[in-house]
């Protein structure tokens, strides 16, 4: 019998929702990610997932906590990247690479 660890946190990770196809070799159908969406959201212990910024998983994810992320780079080009994190939990506005390079060396 498995009993939960109270230090338990859970980071997914699943392939992108819109791009998935054309990324990964394995990737999920948009009904696999409505089955994770059903599936996380109904516990208790402590989520985060982060995915691509689209309106669809916005949709899935509507009552979830959402903080938007900003990459120097993406999977699929040299362009700059957006992604969303969600979770049960609240998510702190992430702070710019400056804020933290000014508070690292003053």
């Amino acid at each position: 019998k498995y009993k939960r660890n109270k230090n338990t946190f859970v980071y997914i990770d699943p392939p992108y929702y819109n791009k998935g196809p054309s990324l990964y070799r394995y990737y999920y159908e948009k009904d696999l990610h409505r089955e994770l969406a059903k599936f996380i959201k109904t516990k208790s212990y402590p989520w985060l997932i982060s995915y691509d910024d689209v309106p669809e998983i916005k949709r899935i994810y509507r009552h979830s906590q959402r903080q938007h992320i900003y990459l120097d780079y993406s999977a699929n080009t040299h362009a700059p990247g957006k992604e969303l994190l969600l979770s049960n939990l609240e998510i702190p506005p992430m702070e710019q690479y400056g804020d933290i390079e000014n508070k690292l060396f003053g």
